[in-house]
């Protein structure tokens, strides 16, 4: 990772190359070098006073402990990962706040050439192998082909972005302590945390599933505002896909508005079916949050219950892998059949199948 002044820097003294590994230039940090200053990114503190080094850990830890005065950039972006190295907020000489986005890494686009080697590796790489993977164009492709194997191993120096299709596809060793000491790639998935959990929860995600989870507390949010002698609308959304659920919550005084987010892009003509009486022919989402594996990997957002439809139809626009319709199939209104789910396990139709 020498930028173009080190050579020259060496050569006037200035800077001295030392060719260690990873273990021998932490036993070289942790035995031989001293600092004046160490400056660190890391989160704010938590409850134990504890500040998170999140994304990049490496030798920060090392470094601090062998410095005489410790700079602290604290930054509410950095993010808290599981286990990560932390250190004191009390050890720091000095904190600055800074808001900032963490800088980001792109490889850019996988070259021919890259492709090639990666599917050359790919070859020697069976299920449950334990990976240290770099950076760059073939490692990024690597890890895209990788996608159909089982329980991979991480124990690498860095990670990327890549990682996160692997795991979308089921690839990683979920028992596995996968390890890295600095992770790079583009921005994550913004729905983290318990918040982002319950934004989407799925079918499989637990015993209360997906369906109504936000009633109770918007019922006890507009029962707090009528009390206030307040006539605000609220809206309730969450697992919302047919006419009588919806039309419920209303009569009951739940809610004042009711909003569909998955269940519409299931069946963007659900509005128009439910009104014209035809909601037997409604398309019914499924809640296997296919659709949220597409953001969390920054792709064009589609249903699988509709995405492979009819793509050889005329002038439909195509996602940019060429896979997928990114519109639904018009909706004819001639049909008035139901919508065959037959081939599907019960555990995939979701409860409250009244469609009228």
């Amino acid at each position: 990772f020498a930028h173009a002044g080190v050579p020259g820097a060496q050569a006037n003294g200035a800077f001295r190359h030392i060719p260690l590994s990873y273990s021998a230039f932490a036993k070289h940090l942790a035995g031989q070098a001293t600092f004046d200053t160490c400056i660190v990114h890391a989160a704010p503190p938590d409850n134990n006073g504890q500040c998170s080094l999140g994304v990049a850990i490496e030798f920060t830890p090392i470094a601090a402990a062998r410095s005489r005065r410790r700079i602290a950039i604290i930054n509410p972006r950095m993010p808290v990962l599981p286990d990560a190295e932390s250190l004191p907020y009390s050890r720091f000489d000095l904190a600055v706040e800074c808001d900032a986005p963490l800088r980001e890494y792109h490889a850019g686009a996988v070259s021919d050439e890259a492709q090639r080697i990666a599917a050359n590796v790919a070859a020697f790489i069976d299920n449950g192998a334990v990976l240290q993977i770099d950076l760059g164009k073939a490692p990024g492709a690597l890890l895209r082909i990788l996608g159909d194997r089982r329980g991979l191993r991480l124990h690498s120096g860095m990670i990327s972005g890549g990682v996160m299709a692997l795991d979308a596809a089921g690839a990683l060793d979920p028992d596995w302590r996968h390890t890295s000491c600095m992770h790079v790639g583009a921005a994550a998935y913004p729905y983290t945390g318990r918040s982002g959990y319950e934004c989407m929860p799925s079918y499989f995600s637990d015993a209360r599933g997906p369906f109504g989870r936000n009633v109770s507390a918007a019922a006890r949010i507009r029962q707090a505002i009528r009390s206030a002698g307040l006539n605000t609308p609220i809206v309730v959304a969450g697992g919302v896909h047919n006419f009588q659920q919806a039309e419920t919550l209303i009569a009951q005084e739940q809610a004042d508005i009711v909003g569909l987010a998955r269940q519409a892009l299931a069946d963007p003509d659900w509005f128009e079916k439910v009104r014209s009486g035809r909601g037997a022919a409604v398309r019914l989402c499924l809640y296997t949050n296919y659709c949220e594996a597409l953001d969390q990997r920054h792709r064009q957002v589609t249903c699988e219950l509709w995405d492979r439809e009819r793509l050889d139809e005329a002038n439909i626009r195509l996602s940019t892998d060429r896979k997928r319709r990114l519109v639904a199939p018009a909706w004819d209104r001639n049909h008035a059949g139901d919508v065959d789910t037959s081939s599907l396990s019960s555990n995939a139709v979701p409860p409250l199948l009244d469609r009228t």
